[in-house]
């Protein structure tokens, strides 16, 4: 049984978008990558066990400053890390947000794509009457253009025999070949023309 979807008023989705743009402005410390950085930088990943390794290194470095060289950042190496905790939980909130917004999706699209078939059926039937929805109707077939389908072949078979071409309105129609039947004496004969 597909669940029911909560269908929001039909402000609400748009409004939500303007709250995102101006989260996403506020959002200054973001990095857009390019495709070759974001290949360049593929092989860091901040996975659980590289953040639990992380966060012992900044307590290890926290707890001995002396052993660090004059040059080292600490302060900067904490601060770093501490950005990069919370964006961590950023990312993980934001991805469930991301799955919930794809699971509305699916389950509002599971009600509303039947009923654009139903809709679909009902113009469909009604363009007969009315030829100005001839084009409007013929448009709504199908979700992708329809290819050709290329020369048939001789070499095509059906039953092992050869299949021949009709002509009709629609396009070509398959139509297996006559098979031949073999007379008393040997010689053959086409079934079409017995």
């Amino acid at each position: 049984m597909r669940p029911t979807p909560i269908v929001p008023l039909p402000d609400a989705v748009p409004a939500d978008l303007a709250v995102l743009e101006e989260l996403r402005g506020q959002m200054t410390y973001l990095t857009p990558l390019s495709a070759e950085e974001r290949r360049e930088l593929r092989g860091v990943r901040i996975g659980p066990k590289t953040w639990h390794l992380l966060q012992c290194r900044v307590e290890a470095a926290s707890k001995h400053p002396e052993l660090l060289p004059p040059s080292f950042d600490l302060r900067r190496f904490q601060r770093n890390a501490e950005l990069a905790g919370h964006l961590r939980v950023l990312y993980a909130r934001l991805d469930r947000m991301r799955d919930e917004v794809g699971d509305t999706l699916l389950t509002l699209g599971s009600h509303v794509l039947p009923e654009g078939t139903v809709a679909y059926g009902h113009l469909k039937v009604a363009v007969s009457a009315q030829q100005s929805l001839h084009d409007t109707v013929g448009a709504l077939g199908s979700r992708r253009g329809r290819k050709r389908r290329a020369a048939l072949t001789p070499s095509l078979t059906w039953a092992g025999a050869p299949l021949a071409t009709t002509a009709s309105p629609t396009g070509p129609v398959l139509v297996p070949a006559p098979t031949p039947t073999l007379l008393p004496d040997g010689l053959k004969q086409d079934q079409d023309a017995a």
